[in-house]
């Protein structure tokens, strides 16, 4: 970034010098500094000569304004504005498509548009090639086909950016794939194979401000309390945030949620509770209320159901349930219904419990259906 910035100072042409700080805000978002990266895209924007830098300038601030609390209204509001704008199809066009997939899943919006939406981002390849594996954007539109259950895309494509990182030696390229892969195989149930994909892109990548380390490790926290082993999945869940730099960011939701999840594994079900219920006050604070993305609610009603309190399970499970079916992907539904039979007593919990088989019977989500099925 600074190396960037120091070119952007002494770049006298309008249109190079707006090129480098769409590069710089990048950067600068990327390594968590949020606020600053929309700082300079802001300014990028003031001095584009074109349209069409322009959009893709405003497809990068609209991306990384969706982290920061105040800044999110705007940030939508100029994503529904440009998307109801038709235009030629650039690379700025499938990054603001891959930021409104991102939104709609946040939002728990049907998850057929979510589809749709990163679909058109990705283009059958065209913004991986834009961007290489070492990009951004890519990574966006993919998590949003992730949470909405299309595992086999998320391969497909997360392999294809393996392939790339390595014919061009791309460490940072090797990492960001190497995570992808890492979702898809954890939900498809090769859970082994997950936590290997996580760790080599948490070694390949040490850097603490690389954005996705804190998913990567968060994902091999959740490996390693699928394997049993939960020393490992609290050394995973360190390694996320050293430096503090991802406090304030949506993603410690993750992190929270994952602390608790392993507190209800050591059987500590008031602790579990503290730290998932921190998770969803800060899903609520940034609008992201899709149990698809941030589980917590499902860690909160076996926590509650553990001490004792099955009036308040059976609240958040009914919520959940709801959230679920309004998204309409079949992994978050089973989920839930999982939950909703975890609250209750007697035979409606088998009634519940046997729909979040029958769910999940027919999907990729080979994880969640095995828990569904104990």
């Amino acid at each position: 970034a600074a190396r960037i910035a120091e070119a952007a100072e002494i770049e006298t042409d309008p249109g190079r010098e707006a090129q480098l700080l769409l590069e710089l805000g990048r950067a600068q978002a990327e390594s968590g500094e949020f606020g600053r990266g929309t700082e300079t895209l802001e300014r990028a924007r003031e001095i584009a000569p074109d349209e069409r830098l322009a959009i893709e300038i405003e497809a990068a601030w609209v991306t990384f304004a969706r982290h920061i609390p105040a800044l999110q209204e705007r940030a939508l509001a100029r994503t529904r504005e440009m998307l109801a704008r038709p235009r030629p199809v650039t690379h700025g066009e499938r990054v603001l498509l891959a930021a409104a997939s991102n939104q709609a899943v946040f939002a728990g919006e049907p998850h057929e548009r979510v589809l749709d939406l990163a679909h058109r981002a990705l283009d059958d390849g065209a913004l991986l090639a834009d961007e290489t594996a070492a990009g951004f954007s890519w990574t966006i539109a993919l998590g949003a086909l992730g949470w909405a259950d299309d595992f086999a895309t998320v391969e497909r494509v997360s392999r294809e950016a393996l392939a790339d990182a390595r014919t061009r030696g791309s460490i940072a390229g090797f990492a960001t794939a190497s995570h992808a892969h890492a979702y898809a195989a954890f939900h498809t149930g090769r859970v082994v194979e997950a936590a290997a994909d996580c760790r080599q892109a948490i070694d390949a990548h040490p850097d603490p401000a690389w954005f996705l380390r804190p998913f990567a490790c968060v994902q091999l926290a959740w490996a390693e309390i699928e394997r049993g082993d939960w020393d490992a999945a609290e050394e995973a869940i360190e390694r996320c945030d050293p430096d503090e730099r991802w406090a304030d960011a949506p993603v410690y939701m993750l992190v929270l949620d994952a602390r608790g999840r392993v507190a209800l594994a050591r059987g500590r079900p008031d602790d579990a509770l503290g730290l998932v219920l921190e998770a969803g006050r800060l899903a609520s604070a940034t609008q992201m209320p899709n149990p698809a993305v941030v589980p917590w609610r499902a860690s909160a009603v076996e926590a509650y159901v553990r001490t004792g309190d099955r009036e308040s399970a059976a609240s958040i499970a009914t919520e959940e349930l709801r959230l679920a079916r309004q998204f309409g992907a079949p992994r978050a539904i089973g989920a839930a219904h999982r939950s909703a039979g975890l609250a209750e007593r007697g035979e409606r919990t088998v009634e519940l419990l046997a729909e979040a088989v029958s769910t999940l019977a027919g999907s990729a989500a080979r994880l969640e259906h095995a828990r569904a099925l104990v």
